[in-house]
């Protein structure tokens, strides 16, 4: 997999190389959007959510999952279109229902930051500033990064990618308690889909269970030996600190493309 990463990511630091002097961003609010979860049960189902998703309006409807016939489908609706896609799916005939009546207010309780005094009583006593209870911008999970291999210096290693398009660190933490080539090993990513979370903080729980167990001589321990484990948190890291700060609902990177069709970057 390495092979993959080093056609993708850049090999130094480099600044963004387009310099558009963008105006202050502000954060985005879903005041009053829905979650809702559709149901399609039949091709006609799909055909018929298809035909919407391609059409002006449908494209304004935010599907966390396309329409498929293996699951439901979670879309975000803005409130002006509530009424108009609660007729549209009364009229294929597509059962759906009301998870969230406001995202912006489920939001607003997802992730209770931090007080100064706390962050600094947590970093002193663990000597990193995760807490694996709350959701944490990417520098706290460098800085957890540099503690563990401070920590457990003969069995964790900081391969670097090399950097983001905002020039910040791609690193996967290499956990090998020997000098066993030929020992299987286990890769771990997650962070693609930046305002997914929980995959993140959940990674990093497994990595840090790893490292704090890879010594014990119970069979958790025993089992953690047998694998050399690479584990990659946060591949869209620019992606992901937009959702901590701007846009709770990014999915994409934040590099930016010259639209040859009328000059301008987007």
């Amino acid at each position: 997999f390495f092979g993959i990463f080093s056609n993708l990511m850049p090999s130094g630091r480099r600044e963004s190389p387009f310099n558009l002097n963008p105006s202050p961003m502000i954060r985005k609010k879903y005041t009053n959007y829905q979650l809702w979860r559709v149901f399609p049960t039949s091709s006609d189902d799909l055909s018929h959510l298809d035909d919407f998703r391609m059409s002006e309006e449908g494209s304004k409807v935010h599907w966390l999952k396309p329409p498929s016939l293996h699951g439901s489908s979670d879309v975000i609706i803005p409130p002006e279109y509530l009424e108009s896609f609660k007729e549209f799916l009364k009229d294929g005939g597509i059962k759906f229902s009301v998870k969230l009546r406001n995202i912006q207010h489920a939001i607003r309780f997802e992730n209770l930051r931090l007080n100064r005094r706390q962050q600094i009583e947590t970093e002193i006593l663990n000597g990193h500033p995760l807490t694996f209870y709350h959701f944490h911008p990417s520098k706290d999970i460098f800085a957890y990064y540099g503690h563990i291999k401070r920590t457990y210096p003969n069995f964790v290693e900081l391969i670097p990618l090399g950097f983001s398009y905002n020039s910040k660190p791609l690193t996967i933490v290499k956990i090998a308690t020997s000098k066993n080539l030929r020992k299987p090993g286990i890769f771990i990513l997650s962070g693609t889909s930046p305002h997914m979370w929980l995959s993140i903080a959940s990674s990093l729980h497994i990595l840090n269970n790893l490292v704090t167990n890879a010594a014990s001589n119970d069979t958790f321990g025993a089992m953690i030996r047998k694998f050399d484990w690479y584990i990659l948190s946060l591949l869209n890291v620019d992606g992901y600190d937009h959702t901590m700060t701007y846009d709770r609902l990014w999915m994409k990177t934040r590099s930016q493309h010259l639209n040859e069709n009328d000059g301008i970057f987007s």
